[in-house]
């Protein structure tokens, strides 16, 4: 899993990425790290929504912030 960042393979809960999920993951990790908005789309069972949390988790731990 080395094509992550490691703030965000930490929270990553699989042993690998399926394709094009670490671009997602690096893309919205990047953007929340420099404050900027990125409008993604993939289909059905690509792992979206494991890949956004995986990437947002260590920027909401840092800031004490909650994701619901």
């Amino acid at each position: 899993m080395s094509s992550l960042p490691a703030e965000v393979a930490q929270h990553f809960p699989y042993g690998s990425v399926r394709p094009y999920q670490d671009r997602f993951a690096i893309a919205i990790f990047e953007s929340l790290e420099a404050e900027r908005h990125v409008c993604l789309e993939g289909p059905n069972g690509l792992g979206k929504t494991v890949a956004a949390r995986a990437a947002t988790l260590p920027i909401a731990k840092r800031e004490g912030s909650l994701i619901l």
